[in-house]
This record gives C-alpha cells, structure tokens and sequence, in this order.
C-alpha cells in the first residue's frame, strides 16, 4: 500500500476511536454537567489530535526516525489519550477545575517529554 492510502485509513480508525471516546465521556456520562467540562473538553480534543497526528501523519516522520520509535511514539499517544479519559471520568465528581487543570498540565508535560526524547534517541539512531 502507498503512504497516502496508509495515511486516510489511519486518519478513518483514529477518527472512529476518538467517536467512541468522545461518546462514552459525553454521551453516556453526566460531564456535561460537571464543572469541569469546558477542560475536560479542551483536552480531550488536544488529545485526539495528537492521536490523528501521530497516526496520520506518521509516515512523515517515518523517514527521521526509526521503526521502533515510530511504534513508541504511536503507542505514547494512545496512552496519552486513555490516561486523559480516565482521568476525566475519575475526577468528574471529585474535583475542582484548578485540581483538573494541573493535572492534565502534568501529563501533558509529561507526554510531552516522553515523545522529545523518544524522538531524539530515533533520529539519533538512523545517523549512525
């Protein structure tokens, strides 16, 4: 398969993964009513776009960096995007928005951080 085939079927599966998220958190739960919904929102939808990034536009970065780290920073976003929802439900109720809001700060930070090094150590890798 060409990489622009690879690229919409990845952009179609991270879409549909990012629907079911988006309906279990908004539509099957009382978020919406919660108060910290307006940040739940805002980074969730950074979350699925670092997801349809990673996913979709993985094939750019495929000739900078090694296989295997292309895999780890894929597999990074995901966790990212799961911890980001399980977060968002556990503390919908227990919470205050201050709370939630440096809480997903860290883990952004620390997503962040991950995906730097594991894409300094790839590109470090196929110079050698």
């Amino acid at each position: 398969m060409n990489k622009t085939i690879k690229s919409v079927l990845s952009a179609f599966f991270s879409l549909f993964f990012s629907a079911i998220l988006s309906f279990i958190l908004f539509g099957m739960t009382d978020i919406a009513d919660c108060e910290i919904f307006t940040a739940s929102l805002i980074f969730n939808c950074i979350g699925f776009i670092i997801m349809f990034a990673a996913f979709t536009f993985g094939s750019v970065l495929s000739s900078l960096i090694t296989v295997p780290m292309q895999i780890s920073l894929d597999i990074t976003a995901v966790l990212y995007v799961i911890v980001n929802f399980a977060v968002s439900l556990i503390s919908k109720d227990i919470m205050s928005v201050k709370t939630y809001l440096l809480i997903n700060m860290i883990v952004l930070f620390v997503y962040l951080l991950v995906i730097t090094i594991i894409t300094i150590v790839g590109s470090n890798n196929i110079k050698k």
